[in-house]
């Protein structure tokens, strides 16, 4: 037996995959690479006290959950590049708060900002994987999309102690986490993200609005003597050659003005 050729739409290392995972790697490693060293540089360049350092490194967290619940909001009503892009360079230059943080206080305001874009680019970032994923093969991709945080979280901590006993400056430190979120906003830059788009079907009545409509998740197989000729693809598959058509409804509705029972059971108009 040959194994089947994929099919160019369900790819699923593609360009824009690629750039959306590494995009995700790099903000999380550049969070992660000052992670176990901003305690010492509290203590070292502040003299601040366990529950000094507690209070100014949870800010972090604090902000990141007050912005999360408000996030999808925002990318669903907003061009989701453009919101990607925002918070992402608002997560960059705040990694300059921290070479420019003169005093405690200053440096307690630039973490807790610093949350809100981190939280935001998450979920932006999320989404923006999502939208370049082939619908057959999102579950898939969104798990590995997972692991380029994971690694970054596992490696990220290890390097930044590595370059600070190599080194011996906080600074060089904070300039490498500023570096590379920069990269992560040039990555993201070159992004191409399908936009949000709407088709009608606009025509007088009884011009096959509707007919057409049924066809795409076939519904015309219910009338009597209705003849379809061509092709309708759902991600590169036929579906008038093999495909389930209980899997195709569940992926393809039709939702109509009114309450519209069909002649079948009752069963078979809620289950179908």
């Amino acid at each position: 037996m040959t194994q089947a050729k994929e099919r160019p739409s369900e790819r699923l290392w593609k360009a824009d995959y690629i750039k959306v995972m590494t995009t995700n790697f790099l903000l999380y490693f550049a969070f992660y690479l000052l992670t176990p060293l901003l305690p010492l540089y509290l203590s070292e360049q502040f003299g601040a006290t366990k529950d000094t350092i507690g209070i100014v490194l949870s800010g972090y967290t604090v902000a990141a959950l007050l912005v999360r619940p408000f996030c999808g909001y925002v990318v669903d009503s907003f061009a989701r590049k453009k919101v990607l892009m925002v918070c992402l360079t608002a997560f960059f230059v705040c990694f300059a708060g921290y070479i420019a943080a003169g005093t405690i206080l200053m440096f307690a305001i630039c973490r807790t900002l610093h949350g809100a874009p981190f939280g935001a680019v998450t979920v932006a970032n999320s989404t923006c994987a999502i939208d370049v994923l082939p619908a057959s093969r999102r579950n898939e991709g969104i798990g590995l999309y997972g692991l380029s945080n994971n690694f970054a979280m596992a490696i990220a901590p290890s390097v930044g102690i590595w370059l600070h006993d190599a080194v011996g400056s906080y600074m060089v430190l904070f300039w490498i986490a500023l570096a590379v979120a920069g990269s992560s906003v040039v990555i993201a830059g070159t992004l191409k993200l399908p936009e949000k788009e709407i088709t009608a079907f606009i025509g007088p009545s009884g011009c096959g609005k509707s007919t057409l409509l049924k066809s795409l998740n076939r519904m015309n197989d219910l009338v009597e003597g209705c003849k379809i000729t061509g092709q309708v693809l759902l991600d590169g598959e036929d579906i008038y050659k093999g495909m389930d058509i209980n899997v195709l409804r569940k992926r393809v509705g039709m939702v109509f003005q009114k309450p519209n029972p069909f002649p079948m059971s009752i069963y078979d108009n809620v289950a179908y």
